[in-house]
């Protein structure tokens, strides 16, 4: 048996539903029903409400998290252009000095030797490295995550178990590259040759070449890690690793850090070491085991130079080699063990 229709307003039983009013309060039928409903949204419209509904207000679409992608690239090319016009400010404010001392242009032997000398590969180091870290901090101060969640600071240092790993893993990143390098006879070029007579003329004997020395490595690893990891593995990598997932935002990094670098066999080289670096930042959740890896890497270097330790026999090359693969292969290897990838490594 069906229940009988009750007035909205007093809950009065009601006779058939005839549109007459009710006979415990008089109220019209409609007019009750509209004054029971539910007030409705502003955006509801009357004939929904007549009808005994409300219409749902829209559902806004969350935001999405995935950041865009452009102001990574913009941020590669700001920080590029930056280094190459104070490169060629710096170069042509050296290359008038000693015209002016000299009271005549540079024959071009001394402008190879002025451009490719140990201070200017100090000047030029600092002021990239400057470039790439003061690009980074602009680019993640402008988000609201803040400058160390932007930058993929992380807030602890990594287990010194970890950190180890990563080390020995980039040292036998640069053994086997260099001997590869060595074995097939490439002559350094370009940024290279610019290093190699830096790190050459700050290996002489003598107080002079020991600050010099110093001055090289305080921008090979300090100031360039530094720079570059704030740029690469901490702005451009995070950024596209959330947009298009881990490999494709690691990999693409590492194009854009072997890119900068302007060197057919220079850029090879960043490209893999980049590759490793975004990897062991996605291991860790933060650039730093990266940064302290890169930076050991560029010490290790130095200091290969510096000593003379650098293999000239087959035999020594070979060694250098093997010992290599095994430092690389078993610090990835045992990295990947002890670490998972980080939460917000992305999709």
């Amino acid at each position: 048996m069906n229940e009988p229709e009750r007035c909205p307003r007093c809950v009065e039983a009601l006779p058939a539903s005839d549109g007459t009013p009710c006979p415990a309060c008089g109220a019209a039928l409609i007019a009750a029903a509209v004054a029971a409903a539910p007030a409705p949204a502003a955006e509801a419209p009357l004939a929904t409400v007549l009808a005994g509904g409300v219409a749902s207000p829209p559902v806004e679409a969350a935001p999405s998290s995935r950041p865009r992608v452009w102001t990574v690239f913009t941020a590669f090319a700001a920080a590029n252009l930056a280094s190459l016009v104070s490169g060629v400010v710096v170069a042509t404010a050296v290359i008038v000095t000693h015209a002016m001392r000299a009271h005549a242009a540079p024959t071009p032997g001394q402008l190879h030797d002025l451009l490719m000398g140990p201070r200017m590969f100090v000047l030029l180091g600092s002021l990239s490295a400057v470039a790439s870290a003061a690009v980074a901090l602009a680019a993640a101060r402008l988000g609201a995550e803040g400058v160390p969640t932007r930058l993929a600071l992380g807030e602890r240092s990594p287990p010194a178990a970890v950190a180890g790993l990563a080390c020995a893993a980039i040292i036998g990143w640069l053994l086997s590259f260099d001997a590869l390098t060595t074995a097939v006879g490439v002559a350094p070029s370009g940024a290279t040759e610019i290093i190699a007579r830096a790190l050459a003329a700050a290996s002489r004997p003598g107080l002079r070449a020991l600050v010099l020395f110093a001055a090289v490595v305080a921008v090979m690893a300090v100031l360039a890690p530094i720079g570059e990891e704030l740029l690469y593995r901490g702005y451009i990598q995070r950024r596209l690793v959330q947009r298009w997932g881990t490999w494709p935002g690691i990999l693409v990094t590492a194009a854009l850090f072997g890119i900068a670098h302007l060197h057919p066999v220079q850029s090879a080289g960043a490209f893999a070491v980049g590759v490793l670096l975004g990897w062991i930042t996605v291991r860790t959740g933060s650039i730093r085991t990266a940064l302290l890896a890169h930076a050991v890497n560029n010490l290790t270097a130095a200091l290969e130079v510096r000593l003379g330790l650098e293999p000239r026999t087959a035999v020594a090359l070979a060694l250098e080699g093997a010992v290599g693969l095994l430092l690389l292969a078993g610090g990835i290897w045992l990295l990947a063990r002890r670490t998972a990838p980080a939460a917000c490594s992305g999709p």
